[in-house]
């Protein structure tokens, strides 16, 4: 492939223009590390730039002294691959390609002041300049790794401060359902509770995140939410299984009783999952087709989204520490709940009729209203399992 590159580089000995760059790259080591970095950017591959350099020097069209430089460039414009993949990516995808940025350009300007020393290494590696081209540019990515690996946590430290944030990382699977406390099945069923409080804040998060969406109060990282949505799908097959196989011991009772409750209480907290979801789809649709919400069906909006999310919130708590009097208290909600969502409807069709609201908009309305109306009822459903 080399042979190949360097037999269609030919014509390059007699083209001024590009004689004139290397004699100045070789003059300019600046003008050097900026034509590397433009043009692995423009190829995204430092490995071709180095292979490049590598088959000019072989055809004598550019010396030692003029290659390093570029090898510097090459490895700060490989790093626009990392940035452009981390667009719209986590908040660690973007810090590690902001520290592959960081640590090729602040090893450039380390071993810029050293050339003559780099020139002096790859001269005594090899007899022939182009293995002293390639030899220069695994000492340089050597040398800088060597230099800045006792600074780990300093770097990170760096990395962190410009780019702020909290770095949230959703942990996949069960965390507390572990198979060794099976065979005591009073220890299983407190695990098993702290799996299911897990799901329930879990839930909590994306449903508050999913009505953030709807009604445009921010912007919230939209691959968090499909990984919680996976792990909360996750969860539930998980406890189905683990209570499965704590059944199999010998149970009391109370503790038959909350195996059973704690079944159906994921099987609600997937289905609120389920729900967060729907209204994410809504929101979609809501502002691909450019769908207006009047100011008094906006507020009535907001005011039941409070009423769900406070009530889902409570419930959460409850789940937290098992408090059936605190849960006794959430099951007189589902009326509210209800009797809100008939008096929202009947607010929409006096609007619907006084031309107020367009129609469009008040089909996604009526939707929403469904949703935020189930997840109410589960939330209730939860509290009446706690409760027994």
């Amino acid at each position: 492939g080399i042979s190949i590159l360097g037999t269609a580089l030919e014509g390059l000995r007699t083209y001024p223009p590009f004689m004139k760059l290397m004699l100045a790259s070789g003059d300019s080591p600046i003008l050097g590390v900026i034509v590397g970095a433009l043009f692995t950017t423009a190829i995204q591959s430092s490995s071709a730039t180095t292979s490049l350099l590598v088959t000019m020097a072989s055809k004598n069209l550019i010396g030692l002294g003029g290659a390093i430089p570029m090898i510097f460039g090459a490895n700060i414009g490989t790093t626009s691959t990392a940035l452009i993949a981390s667009v719209g990516a986590s908040l660690t995808a973007r810090r590690a390609a902001l520290a592959h940025f960081i640590f090729n350009v602040g090893g450039t300007l380390l071993c810029l002041p050293f050339l003559g020393v780099f020139e002096r290494l790859a001269i005594a590696s090899s007899s022939t300049v182009a293995r002293q081209i390639a030899n220069a540019h695994t000492i340089f990515n050597v040398s800088v790794t060597l230099i800045l690996l006792p600074f780990v946590t300093q770097f990170a430290g760096l990395v962190c401060k410009v780019l702020k944030g909290e770095d949230s990382i959703i942990e996949h699977g069960p965390r507390y359902l572990d198979p060794r406390f099976i065979s005591t099945p009073f220890s299983a069923v407190a695990q098993l509770r702290k799996e299911v409080a897990r799901m329930a804040k879990l839930s909590h998060q994306n449903l508050v995140s999913a009505l953030e969406i709807f009604t445009g109060d921010s912007n919230p990282d939209r691959r968090r939410f499909r990984d919680i949505e996976e792990v909360i799908d996750e969860l539930e097959e998980a406890i189905s299984y683990y209570v499965a196989r704590i059944s199999q011991r010998s149970v009391t009772d109370d503790q038959a009783r909350i195996l059973t409750a704690m079944i159906n209480v994921a099987t609600d907290l997937e289905r609120i999952g389920d729900h967060a979801t729907a209204i994410v789809e809504l929101a979609d649709y809501k502002d691909e087709q450019n769908l207006p919400f009047s100011e008094e069906a906006t507020q009535e909006l907001r005011n039941m989204i409070k009423l769900v999310v406070d009530l889902v919130a409570y419930m959460t708590e409850c789940l937290e520490t098992y408090d059936k009097e605190k849960a006794a208290s959430i099951r007189g909600m589902d009326d509210i709940i209800d009797g809100l969502e008939k008096d929202l409807r009947a607010q929409h069709i006096r609007r619907l009729n006084q031309g107020v609201c367009y129609p469009a908009s008040g089909i996604v309305y009526l939707e929403l209203l469904t949703h935020l109306e189930r997840v109410g009822d589960h939330a209730v459903n939860i509290a009446e399992a706690i409760t027994g």
